[in-house]
């Protein structure tokens, strides 16, 4: 071989060999090392190399061509294309062109020379690959259309992507990770995988190797390209795994199908090409099942909506029979106050249905009893109890008889989807024979309280002219004697007061006149009427008033009553040398007043009806015989009418604080033709 050619064949590109007739490798272009990882001088050392390293799939075309050179002397093709196996481990495929070589007419053996074609090999693989798996994309997403069941639809895009991809095996199992199982529901492939592939059990160890529990586990695909993987002793999945590769299969991937972060289902496909998931195709994959996971919540947000519809018509049918036969008048109303609908038993309270332009808040009736701001607190989200009000359907239906009867009423706030409230619910009692009875009581509580006043302050004045002017002949006992006429006199002349309270209060004939008032220097005042009393109990008495605004619209001689009786509460039932607190603090909407004691508190088996009338407590009795169990009632029934609440925090023996609410707002005028009394 000249020097000229020896130079042109050693900047080939291509890889290039020259054979003689005893198969001895004469010459190998150093383009070899590139194409085949072995240099030239380990092929010319080894004359069965190239036997060696030919890759399964074209070993038959190779030993075909040695035996008919073998037997001939010349090699029986002009080109071909083999795959080889390179030294690092990758596939190589070359295309081979194959010059039978002469020399004075007699055949001295061949050359051949080796184009390495893997890329673009590859690239028609990959592209037909991805036009295979398109198509079959795109039979499922016509199935994902139609298909309104969940297995149906799993089942028909596994057998699809069989079918059309020709992936030697694809299953799907239903995840059920509260047992750790996954239960098949579609299968294709070989008979021998599919008989091999039943329910499947995994243990918190496998978490650690098993690809298929990783994929459930981390919500992540995972796939393997090269399936040789060790394998536990005595685990049942992984010998199933191995049946897998027994059968040949080399490349895998699982597809967890996630749904609202939990794993519904599990994909796997598994072929006997090496490395065929690579990026585009997983890429491909993934929206795949991201497309079956959407659908398949689309279907289980169109079932439960079904199922909610369902029950939702047989729950209205049932609460509309339940509304109909209920004795009590009921009405639904939407939140800006318009009426929905109502029942049997309203129409027949009332006279009628409500007019079509007919709105609670607009109700005249309502808005001179005050009901405003108890509306307000509906729309707080509480349930309210309306105050009892006299109503004549004759005024809204003149044909009905002009009658007025007394309804009790309590509203419902009714949420919707957003937390918002959205409708409104109202139950209405007929209490027109009850009310009557209580006015009768009423007016009989506050006649008799009136006839009582002027004999009581009699015997309050001639008790008291008598310690004064007579004390000096009296005897010791006599004092006493006295002394104790006037403090019972005087209980009885503060039981008379609250009698007439209550009654002005039940029959709404008390006034509420607002002004502009200093809340601290009404609490001082107070404060300065009880100093006997607290120096009396030794009591420790502590103020905080932290107020940014110190004056409020409101009624003094209204929270003057209310101040009494919560601070006389507290120094009656706290024992000497005990503490009481008295807070004013400002808050975004209203006014916090606390009074805080040390004292004996509230059993918690009469916490809930301490704000009853004549209600006392058993260890309230034990401490003060004589109280008349009517201060919180009034305290309540004024703040529910004003606008304001009160409630309580207590324990036995530690002591009790309530909390007063005064809206910012202030307190709205009421016409009435009695004040209500303090002291």
């Amino acid at each position: 071989m000249d020097v000229v050619y020896k130079n042109f064949l050693k900047k080939s590109k291509n890889a290039v060999f020259i054979v003689n007739t005893r198969d001895k490798i004469e010459y190998v272009s150093p383009s070899c090392k590139k194409i085949f990882g072995y240099s030239a001088a380990e092929f010319e050392n080894s004359p069965q190399l190239a036997k060696k390293i030919v890759h399964p799939d074209s070993r038959k075309q190779f030993i075909k061509f040695w035996q008919t050179y073998g037997k001939t002397k010349v090699f029986p093709t002009k080109t071909s294309e083999l795959k080889w196996n390179k030294k690092n481990g990758d596939v190589v495929v070359t295309k081979n062109n194959f010059v039978n070589l002469y020399e004075k007419n007699k055949n001295v053996g061949f050359l051949t020379v080796a184009e390495d074609i893997t890329e673009k090999n590859n690239n028609i693989d990959l592209n037909e690959q991805l036009t295979s798996l398109l198509y079959s994309i795109s039979k499922i997403n016509q199935l994902i259309v139609k298909e309104k069941n969940e297995d149906k639809l799993l089942k028909q895009a596994c057998k699809i992507l069989h079918k059309t991809r020709k992936y030697d095996f694809c299953w799907i199992g239903k995840v059920d990770e509260a047992n750790s199982q996954i239960i098949p529901i579609a299968k294709e492939g070989p008979k021998i995988l599919i008989n091999k592939f039943k329910i499947f059990t995994w243990t918190k160890k496998m978490e650690k190797y098993c690809h298929i529990v990783q994929a459930i586990k981390f919500h992540k695909i995972v796939f393997v390209n090269d399936l040789k993987p060790s394998f536990p002793k005595n685990n049942k999945f992984c010998a199933w795994h191995k049946k897998v590769i027994n059968y040949g299969d080399t490349s895998t991937v699982f597809f967890p199908i996630v749904i609202k972060r939990k794993v519904l289902a599990i994909f796997s496909v598994s072929s006997d090409k090496d490395k065929i998931f690579n990026s585009k195709e997983i890429k491909l994959l993934r929206e795949l099942f991201g497309g079956i996971a959407l659908a398949l919540q689309t279907i289980q947000t169109e079932k439960k909506e079904k199922e909610l519809l369902l029950t939702l018509e047989r729950e209205s049918a049932i609460t509309q029979n339940i509304i109909d036969l209920n004795p009590y008048a009921i009405a639904l109303g939407k939140a800006d106050g318009s009426m929905l609908r109502v029942n049997k038993s309203f129409i027949k309270l009332f006279g009628s249905s409500p007019p079509p332009d007919y709105n609670i808040f607009h109700d005249p009736l309502l808005a001179k009893a005050g009901y405003g701001k108890l509306f307000e607190r509906l729309f707080k989200g509480e349930i309210i109890e309306f105050p009892k009000i006299w109503y004549n359907a004759h005024r809204m239906n003149p044909k009905l008889p002009d009658k007025e009867i007394c309804i009790r009423s309590v509203l419902f706030p009714v949420k919707g989807l957003g937390e918002k409230i959205e409708y409104v619910v109202g139950m209405h009692e007929n209490i027109t024979q009850a009310a009557e009875v209580d006015k009768a009581k009423s007016e009989f509580v506050s006649l008799a309280s009136h006839q009582l006043k002027t004999p009581l302050s009699g015997i309050k004045w001639f008790s008291e002219l008598l310690v004064d002017k007579a004390s000096g002949t009296l005897t010791k006992e006599q004092k006493q004697l006295a002394k104790e006429i006037i403090d019972a006199n005087q209980r009885m002349i503060a039981l008379v007061n609250a009698l007439l309270n209550v009654s002005r209060i039940e029959m709404g004939t008390f006034k509420v006149e607002p002004k502009r008032t200093n809340l601290a220097k009404l609490v001082d005042k107070c404060l300065v009427l009880l100093d006997p009393k607290i120096k009396k109990h030794k009591i420790f008495l502590k103020k905080n008033y932290s107020i940014t605004q110190k004056y409020i619209f409101t009624d003094p001689e209204l929270i003057f009553i209310i101040l009494q009786n919560l601070l006389t509460n507290a120094i009656q039932y706290t024992p000497c040398g005990g503490s009481v607190k008295i807070g004013l603090v400002s808050r975004l909407n209203d006014l916090l007043l606390t009074v805080s004691d040390t004292g004996i508190g509230i059993p918690l088996n009469a916490q809930d009806k301490i704000f009853s009338k004549l209600f006392r407590a058993d260890n309230a009795r034990t401490i003060s015989p004589y109280g008349n169990g009517l201060g919180l009632y009034i305290v309540k029934s004024i703040l529910d009418f004003t606008g304001g609440k009160i409630w309580f925090t207590s324990k036995v023996g530690k002591g009790t604080t309530f909390h007063v609410s005064l809206p910012l707002k202030g307190m709205s005028k009421k016409t009435g033709t009695k004040n209500l009394i303090s002291g």
